[in-house]
């Protein structure tokens, strides 16, 4: 049984001019009709289920057109077709389906613009975030973008409702060469590096060691 695929051709309604154009979207769509898949409509998301993952202020901006930044544009309309791409999302969580709706949205933090980095990078709600919080399940992001999805670890970083545990196999590495107590553990905020001044760019494995001594540590 072939994979169900979420589409809309609402969501090619905007930014014709744009590097992320409707293009793409609309080249996948019809390879995919041509191999014989099925399509599916989505419905937007409700304000309730955006709000699970981005504060009422950012909703409201979005909604007023105030989301404008260098790579991000203000379109006219642009929460119709925000909302529309989550609720596809939400769509493909439900019948474990894909999305091929846009924009896109793993570059928007709860406010926005996320972990210091000046854009959103064409998104305006976190697509995927939204359907795993609405989902309520133990999920596996695999981002497979060109670009770190600053926005969904943001979101998700430091919930205790993930119940990730910690990097056991880094850990007891360290341990061979460092006394335990000198080992100290971050969260999914500090797990991220940074290139130049282009904002995090990816995850790794990091366990920082504490060198202060006896005294300072008091």
């Amino acid at each position: 049984m072939k994979t169900k695929i979420v589409y809309s051709e609402k969501c090619l309604g905007y930014g014709t001019w744009h590097v992320e154009g409707p293009q793409r979207v609309k080249t996948a769509h019809d390879v995919l009709q041509a191999k014989g898949y099925e399509f599916l409509e989505p419905k937007p998301a409700t304000d309730d289920q955006i709000l699970s993952a981005h504060d009422a202020d950012y909703l409201f901006n979005v909604k007023k057109g105030l989301v404008e930044d260098s790579d991000t544009p203000a379109y006219k309309n642009i929460f119709e077709f925000a909302s529309l791409s989550a609720g596809g999302a939400l769509l493909a969580s439900k019948i474990n389906g894909f999305s091929i709706t846009r924009p896109p949205g793993h570059h928007s933090g709860r406010n926005g613009n996320a972990l210091g980095v000046y854009t959103r990078g064409f998104c305006y709600f976190n697509n995927i975030a939204i359907a795993v919080k609405e989902s309520g399940k133990k999920t596996l992001i695999l981002d497979i973008d060109g670009h770190h999805g600053n926005g969904t670890q943001e979101i998700f970083e430091g919930d205790e409702k993930e119940g990730i545990p910690k990097d056991e196999e880094a850990f007891n590495e360290w341990k061979k060469v460092i006394s335990e107590d000198r080992i100290l553990l971050g969260n999914k905020k500090d797990n991220f590096w940074e290139m130049g001044d282009t904002g995090p760019c990816g995850p790794c494995t990091e366990i920082h060691v504490d060198c202060r001594s006896d005294e300072e540590r008091k």
